[in-house]
C-alpha cells in the first residue's frame, strides 16, 4: 500500500520521496527558506540552466503521478459538465483565472471564483452532480478553501482537485486528484507543471468538444476582429 501511494505521488521509490521530504524547501514561507551558496551556480546562465533542469524534474514527477482515469474524468467534465466553476485563492487564483478564461472560449456556463467573499455562495448556488468544480489548491492555502471542499462533498458535486503533494491531506475520498510537483531551486514555487497540466487538460477538452468548440472559438475570433480590440 505504501509503495502504491509513493508511486501515485510520482516518485520512483520511497527513498526518493524521503530525500525530497528531508530537503523540505517547498512547503514553508519563502522568508525562512535558506539557500546554500556553496551549492548554487555562480553565473546567471548557469542558474537559469539549473532552474530549467529543476522544472524538468518536476515535470517528470508530475507526469508519473497521473493516471488515465483521472485525466479522462477531467477532460470529459471540463468539456461536457453542465456548469464548470474554476476555484482558487492566492497564487492558485492565477491558475483558476487562466483556466476559466480559456474554457469560456470553448463552452458556455464557466464561472471563476477567486476571492473569499460572498461570491463563493453565488458561484456554488445550484450546483449538482452534473457539474464540476475545478479546484486549484497549491500551497499556501486559506481556511475558506476547506469550507468550500466540505460543502462540495456534502452536496456531492464532482471536484477535480489540482494540488501539490502537501495538499493531499485536504483531498476527500470522492475527489479526483491531479498532483503537481512545484519545488523550485529558488525562493518561490515554480508553477510550470501546474500551468502545463491545465493547458493540457483544456486542449484535450477542446478536442473532446470537437466542432462545437471550434465554431464557438471561430465566432469569438470574428467578434475580436469586428471590435478591433486586440493588437
Amino acid at each position: 500500500a505504501v509503495s502504491r501511494f509513493i508511486h501515485r505521488l510520482g516518485y520512483r521509490s520511497f527513498a526518493e520521496a524521503r530525500q525530497e521530504a528531508r530537503a523540505a524547501q517547498d512547503w514553508g514561507s519563502p522568508l525562512y527558506l535558506g539557500q546554500n551558496p556553496q551549492a548554487q551556480p555562480r553565473t546567471l546562465t548557469a542558474k537559469l540552466a539549473h532552474h530549467i533542469g529543476n522544472d524538468s524534474t518536476n515535470f517528470d514527477k508530475t507526469q508519473r503521478a497521473q493516471d488515465e482515469d483521472t485525466l479522462r474524468f477531467g477532460v470529459e467534465r471540463l468539456a461536457h459538465a453542465r456548469r464548470v466553476v474554476c476555484l482558487g485563492y492566492r497564487n492558485s487564483a492565477l491558475h483558476a483565472t487562466y483556466a476559466g478564461t480559456q474554457l469560456e472560449l470553448l463552452r458556455d456556463n464557466v464561472t471563476v471564483s477567486t476571492d473569499a467573499s460572498d461570491r463563493l455562495a453565488t458561484s456554488f448556488y445550484g450546483l449538482t452532480d452534473e457539474d464540476v468544480v475545478l479546484v486549484i489548491a497549491l500551497r499556501r492555502r486559506v481556511p475558506v478553501l476547506l469550507q468550500a471542499l466540505d460543502f462540495l462533498e456534502q452536496q456531492r458535486v464532482p471536484v477535480l482537485l489540482i494540488t501539490d503533494p502537501s495538499g493531499l491531506t485536504i483531498a476527500k475520498q470522492s475527489h479526483h486528484v491531479l498532483t503537481c510537483h512545484c519545488q523550485s531551486s529558488g525562493l518561490f514555487d515554480s508553477y510550470a507543471t501546474s500551468m502545463g497540466l491545465m493547458s493540457f487538460l483544456i486542449s484535450e477538452a477542446a478536442k473532446e468538444l470537437g466542432q462545437a468548440g471550434r465554431s464557438r472559438l471561430r465566432d469569438i475570433e470574428a467578434l475580436h476582429q469586428n471590435l478591433d480590440d486586440l493588437i
